[in-house]
């Protein structure tokens, strides 16, 4: 599904405006640099030993995801499966806020918590099985593999137990709360698991983007009036999508139909401390959608009223205990962002930029742990160079990079960073660099297909012959692995081929060919794979 919702929004941030590689599935590729060719050698995959110890080992399983569902079978359990990315900044926040906090072993008793790395073996496999194709994810199962709830990130301690809470009752899932939701007749509990669902996540083909605004919609009407946290975070997910696709022609009545009562939705999300607390990463990161969905580009002192409480709220989620240190921070892009939408042509406010490398500068003393620290710098950085400190910004991702078990993810900032302010000798640099520096199966795939695409229009024949290289490079990886061609893995090897085919021409021909041929030596349905793939 083609969205950005509350659960990714910190990926979605980091991609889209940054314009660093994303967790998400669908996210826009890296900024059109062009890199040099150089010739490296691909990197081996990293070790499911190596991946692992992104986690803290207990209380995940120690086995496979098979035996997994076997001992839910066993003990009648329920399965907790995790998928995540040593890499992805909500993924080392929901570490930090939530897997390795002592009470998640609590949390999870009752269930078989199983850690699907993305790097490791047969990981791309596992995660198409289960339609799983975003990071972070939690989906709660039966030992019949029947999905009982989908979870994304943005979650802390709390919410994760009483979402859980929710699905430990005998006949409790989200497919039963839907069909309570259709007779109009949710529960508590209900809303509970509609709330924090992540229905972004859903596979696209069974969940359009109409459906699921008309379903959160319909959510958001039918739960009772008392439950004001969950409405809220379902009025941010429906109110976040039709920000983000006012423009699109598949969705434009039903986005007309949120857009017809908006304030009322702001008015849930915006309502209270609490409220505010469960919708923060709406109002956290969606500012700027929300002001030019209902403002356009003339904004007017008669829609001042409703900003002024969207600040109000992010001060709220600041001031809350349980807040991270990465939730901090974002609470002030609220202010940036309303800024940079009034006044586009003209530079931030001294006041502005005054508070903003204040609060960046808290949140770098206060991030301790490599979790923190991996969901903290990037939006740091960015914050930075928004407010016309790029050298600081710069400073920033290179300590970080040098102290960092997952360093091209600094590296693409820094490219990102650097095309931004028309610097593209030095973007050219770091794109390879992070290219070159990637680890682990699937995480190599990704980056390789970031450089091709910021490549994908070779204008002399040394550019060709990068591009080519870097197809090779992919197409001998993807090849020697039997996930190469599924999960993830699809997607980026899709994006290359549409590249290929772009360029055309008896090199190409010859490329494809070579590699087509390597398929034979993988499993059937690997095999299978890599063959439709080369049709």
């Amino acid at each position: 599904m083609q969205t950005v919702t509350r659960l990714l929004w910190r990926c979605s941030m980091m991609s889209a405006v940054a314009l660093v590689p994303a967790c998400k599935r669908d996210a826009p590729p890296a900024p059109a640099a062009q890199s040099m060719p150089s010739q490296s050698a691909p990197a081996a995959p990293a070790s499911a030993a190596a991946v692992a110890g992104h986690h803290a080992s207990p209380p995940w399983f120690d086995g496979s995801v098979d035996q997994a569902f076997a001992r839910a079978r066993t003990d009648g359990s329920l399965v907790f499966l995790y998928w995540g990315a040593a890499w992805c900044p909500p993924c080392n926040e929901l570490k930090a806020q939530v897997f390795n906090k002592p009470i998640f072993a609590e949390m999870v008793r009752g269930f078989v918590p199983v850690y699907l790395d993305g790097d490791t073996v047969d990981a791309q496999r596992l995660a198409e099985t289960f339609a799983i194709s975003a990071y972070p994810t939690i989906v709660i199962l039966d030992p019949d593999k029947q999905e009982l709830l989908r979870l994304g990130g943005s979650l802390d301690a709390g919410e994760v137990e009483r979402a859980l809470g929710s699905v430990r009752s005998k006949g409790q899932s989200f497919r039963a709360a839907m069909g309570r939701l259709e007779s109009k007749t949710p529960t508590a509990d209900d809303c509970n698991v509609l709330a924090h669902t992540a229905w972004e996540l859903f596979p696209e083909d069974q969940w359009p983007l109409s459906k699921v605004m008309t379903s959160l919609r319909s959510a958001v009407d039918a739960c009772p009036a008392k439950l004001m946290r969950e409405r809220a975070l379902l009025a941010s997910t429906l109110v976040g999508l039709a920000s983000i696709h006012r423009n699109d022609a598949n969705v434009s009545v039903i986005v007309k139909q949120v857009a017809a009562n908006v304030q009322t939705r702001l008015d849930l999300i915006l309502a209270s401390e609490e409220t505010a607390w469960a919708a923060r990463a709406f109002v956290n990161n969606r500012a700027s959608d929300v002001a030019e969905w209902i403002e356009g580009k003339n904004p007017s002192s008669s829609t001042a009223g409703w900003k002024a409480r969207w600040l109000e709220a992010a001060a709220w989620i600041r001031a809350r205990k349980e807040a991270s240190v990465d939730n901090r921070l974002s609470t002030f892009l609220p202010m940036l962002d309303f800024e940079l939408q009034a006044n586009p042509d003209k530079p931030i406010s001294e006041a502005t930029r005054t508070t903003i490398v204040a609060a960046v500068e808290r949140a770098d003393a206060e991030a301790k742990t490599q979790a923190e620290r991996h969901a903290v710098v990037s939006t740091a950085a960015y914050m930075l160079r928004r407010v016309g400190h790029a050298d600081r910004a710069k400073t920033m991702l290179l300590a970080e990079a040098e102290r960092s078990n997952t360093p091209f993810y600094y590296y693409s900032s820094l490219a990102a960073q650097e095309q931004a302010l028309g610097h593209m000798d030095e973007a050219r640099t770091w794109t390879r660099k992070a290219r070159e520096s990637a680890t682990g199966r699937a995480t190599r795939l990704q980056w390789i297909t970031h450089d091709v695409q910021l490549n994908a229009k070779p204008n002399n024949p040394e550019e060709r012959r990068y591009v080519l290289a870097l197809a090779d490079e992919f197409y001998a990886l993807a090849t020697s692995i039997d996930d190469g061609f599924v999960g993830r893995n699809r997607l980026r090897a899709t994006q290359i081929r549409k590249t290929l085919d772009s360029l055309q021409g008896d090199d190409v021909k010859e490329l494809l060919a070579r590699h087509k041929a390597a398929c034979e030596k993988l499993g059937p349905s690997a095999k299978a794979a890599c063959q439709k793939h080369f049709e």
